[in-house]
Formats: structure tokens, C-alpha cells, sequence
């Protein structure tokens, strides 16, 4: 949520998101930062929760929207 409890839209690339995640996780070795920027899927939610003091990673790579039909994979 934003300010005043207000929530916030972002659509970036996997690249990003992986650094973003591994931030969060308190993560610095660039290789790892890269290899969660490659698992991302495409279209898949990532939900950060931003307070104050304190970020939260409340989902990561999460696909539901695509359905039990279309397969998931990584290349």
C-alpha cells in the first residue's frame, strides 16, 4: 500500500524484480540477483509490501491468472 493505505501498480521486467527481491531477502551476490530476475515468468505477480521501516515480500512469481492449462516453465 501507498500512502493513506493506497496501493500501487508497477510492471517491470524480470530483471528488476530480481534485484527488488533480492534486496528484500538481504541478498548481494549479483549472480543470485541474476538468477531471480531469469525465474521470473512472464505475466506472473510479484507483490511487495512497503511500510515505513519495513519492506515485505508477500508473493513471488505467483501465476494463478494463467489457469491449470497453460504449463509454466523455465527456460
Amino acid at each position: 500500500s501507498g500512502p493513506n493505505g493506497q496501493s500501487r501498480l508497477a510492471v517491470s521486467s524480470g530483471g528488476a524484480i530480481g534485484v527488488a527481491v533480492a534486496q528484500i531477502l538481504g541478498i548481494s551476490d549479483p549472480a543470485t540477483m541474476l538468477e531471480l530476475g531469469y525465474a521470473v515468468f512472464n505475466t506472473s505477480v510479484t507483490e511487495i509490501r512497503y511500510a515505513p521501516q519495513r519492506r515485505s515480500l508477500l508473493r513471488f512469481n505467483h501465476t494463478p491468472h494463467l489457469g491449470p492449462e497453460i504449463p509454466v516453465t523455465a527456460v
